[in-house]
């Protein structure tokens, strides 16, 4: 698996952090430029205070992929009803009231300017054996 971290910001309404995500199955389709075999957005309740808040953020990418995979899921889970989500293979309907959050740069958490949360902003990497 090959993932890139596309956002990172404030939800502006709840003041969590927004972390957006496309994945690939293997960096050689990223390289190829195809779309993102999945995408999703995290909405995560980080606070200065916790211990590694960089690698809590990785683990969830991680761990999400994971899950997903298992239960066969494909395309775009941000809740985007014109962006299709699939589940083996069967487009799964989306609720169409669902709006992305507005975000923003705000950091009321202190979160954002973080060194260990700015170096995430367009990380990639690669997963083996996932």
């Amino acid at each position: 698996m090959y993932y890139r971290i596309n956002e990172v910001s404030t939800i502006a309404r709840t003041g969590n952090t927004y972390v957006h995500v496309d994945y690939w199955r293997r960096k050689a389709h990223f390289d190829a430029a195809q779309p993102p075999f999945l995408t999703n957005d995290f909405h995560m309740h980080l606070r200065p205070d916790q211990q590694d808040v960089r690698q809590l953020v990785l683990d969830a990418i991680v761990n999400y992929w994971r899950r997903m995979r298992k239960l066969g899921f494909s395309g775009d889970h941000t809740g985007d009803a014109t962006k299709p989500l699939k589940k083996n293979g069967q487009v799964v309907a989306q609720d169409p009231t669902v709006r992305p959050p507005t975000r923003d740069d705000s950091d009321p958490h202190d979160v954002l300017s973080r060194p260990d949360i700015v170096s995430l902003r367009n990380h990639k990497k690669e997963e083996r054996d996932l």
